[in-house]
C-alpha cells in the first residue's frame, strides 16, 4: 500500500511534471529569476518571494504550483516592463534636451550637411537602443556615459571647428573640454543652509570656472 501510494502521490505527478509544460514552466521561472535581480530594486515585487518559495519546495510538481508560478511571473514582467517604459522615455528627454543643445551652438550650425547627418545619426542611434535595453539601471546610466564620451566628442569637434575659424587656417587648435561636475570648487561646507552659504558657493564656482576659461579650457554644462 505504501508503495502504491507512493507511485499515486510522487512518482506519478514527477513523470506527469517532467513530461509536460509544466517542466517549462519551472526552467523559464528559474531563469527569470537569476536574469531579472538586478531589475528587483527598481520595482515593488512581492510576487517575488512567493515565486521563490515556489521554485524552492520540493514538491512544486504538486498541484497548480507551476500554474501559479506562470502567473507570478507574468505579473513581475509587467511590472518590469512598466518601469523600463518610462526610464526610456525620461532618458530619451534628456537625450533630446542635449540635442537641442548641439544644434544651438555655433559650431553646429558651421557643419556641411554631411557632418550634421553625421551628429543627428549619433542621436537617433543612441535613442533606438533603448528599445533593446532590459536593465533598469544600465538604462538609468545611459545619459551619464553618453555625456562623459559621445556627446563629449561632439563637443570637441564643434568647438575645434569654431577655433579654426577665429584663427589662421594654418593653425590647427585643439579644444580642451572640461565637464562641470568635474570641476572642484573650493568650499568648506558640507552643506548649505542659508542664502550666505549659496552666495559663497556661487562665488567659489565662479572663480574655479573663470580660472578654467583662462587657461583655454571649454566648460561642459
Amino acid at each position: 500500500n505504501d508503495l502504491f501510494d507512493n507511485k499515486e502521490k510522487v512518482i506519478n505527478p514527477i513523470k506527469t511534471f517532467m513530461g509536460g509544460a509544466q517542466k517549462d514552466i519551472f526552467k523559464e521561472s528559474v531563469k527569470f529569476l537569476r536574469e531579472s535581480e538586478a531589475n528587483f530594486d527598481y520595482i515593488e515585487t512581492p510576487e517575488k518571494n512567493e515565486l521563490q518559495a515556489i521554485i524552492n519546495d520540493s514538491h512544486c510538481f504538486n498541484g497548480n504550483k507551476m500554474k501559479r508560478a506562470k502567473e507570478l511571473v507574468d505579473a513581475i514582467k509587467e511590472k518590469i516592463s512598466k518601469v523600463l517604459q518610462s526610464e526610456r522615455e525620461a532618458v530619451k528627454i534628456k537625450i533630446e534636451n542635449l540635442r537641442a543643445k548641439i544644434k544651438s551652438y555655433d559650431g553646429f550650425k558651421k557643419l556641411s550637411a554631411t557632418g550634421s547627418e553625421e551628429i543627428e545619426q549619433i542621436f537617433n542611434s543612441l535613442i533606438s537602443s533603448l528599445k533593446d535595453k532590459g536593465n533598469i539601471a544600465s538604462l538609468k546610466d545611459v545619459p551619464r556615459q553618453f555625456e562623459e564620451n559621445e556627446y563629449k566628442n561632439i563637443l570637441v569637434r564643434l568647438a575645434e571647428l569654431s577655433l579654426s575659424d577665429s584663427s589662421s587656417k594654418s593653425t590647427k587648435k585643439k579644444a580642451e573640454i572640461v565637464q562641470l561636475r568635474s570641476i572642484a570648487v573650493q568650499y568648506s561646507k558640507p552643506i548649505m543652509e542659508e542664502e550666505k552659504d549659496v552666495d559663497e558657493y556661487l562665488k567659489s564656482l565662479r572663480s574655479s570656472l573663470i580660472k578654467e576659461l583662462a587657461e583655454g579650457k571649454k566648460v561642459q554644462i
